[in-house]
């Protein structure tokens, strides 16, 4: 019998562990955003967090003003949480899981603060029985931006030789309507994401639209 929104809800709260990844499906964007109650709300029942090939339940709450909190249920009584403290208000959005770094399990984004046109972003990643936080090279919160005079994003590549990189771009508008920036390219090393290299790049309008935001599959691009 295929299994309903409803039992998929199920088996990641209780964390039964019975079904392969692959077949899930994610639950309503509706739960994305953490209530102001406080209470636990499942988000996501379609990610393998851990790595051994069924789902495992993502759910979140807003706890405070400050502080989201995420919990991931691998099995019965088999739970982990991690708060994510936050100085520039807290949306608490859930944004979306993906294979981000070359490890296996999926790594959990979360938006935690919103500024007039910037959103902070946390990543998080199950390593060593616990959520770690990924952070960006530069040891800081991921931010990605679009505003008329500046757009920041970030694109999941694999290289030539079959590595997975980060390229994260920041570019400007310039009086002649030519988009001028950086291109940092980030690889997993030793459990964190470093700079590898660094250049200019220049851009025309709509390439550099194109560039801002998370391009990264499973991660929402915008939130």
């Amino acid at each position: 019998m295929k299994k309903t929104l409803l039992a998929l809800g199920m088996a990641a709260t209780l964390g039964t562990g019975l079904i392969p990844a692959a077949q899930a499906s994610a639950t309503d964007s509706s739960a994305a955003q953490a209530s102001a109650s406080g209470r636990w709300q499942l988000v996501d029942t379609s990610s393998d967090i851990n790595g051994d090939g069924t789902i495992d339940g993502v759910s979140l709450r807003k706890k405070s003003d400050k502080v989201c909190q995420v919990k991931v249920s691998f099995g019965p009584g088999d739970t982990v949480q991690r708060s994510l403290h936050s100085s520039w208000g807290n949306p608490c959005r859930y944004a979306g899981s993906a294979l981000f770094d070359p490890r296996k399990g999926a790594e959990i984004k979360v938006m935690t603060g919103m500024g007039a046109h910037t959103p902070w972003d946390h990543i998080l990643t199950y390593r060593d029985g616990k959520l770690q936080f990924q952070k960006d090279a530069d040891g800081k919160r991921w931010t990605i931006d679009a505003t008329v005079m500046y757009t920041e994003g970030y694109k999941r590549v694999v290289n030539r030789n079959g590595k997975v990189r980060l390229r994260h771009d920041f570019v400007n508008r310039k009086d002649n309507g030519v988009w001028k920036g950086t291109r940092k390219v980030l690889a997993y090393e030793h459990g964190k994401w470093v700079q590898v290299s660094k250049s200019r790049i220049t851009r025309t309008t709509k390439q550099a639209n194109a560039l801002g935001g998370w391009h990264v599959r499973g991660f929402k691009r915008w939130m």
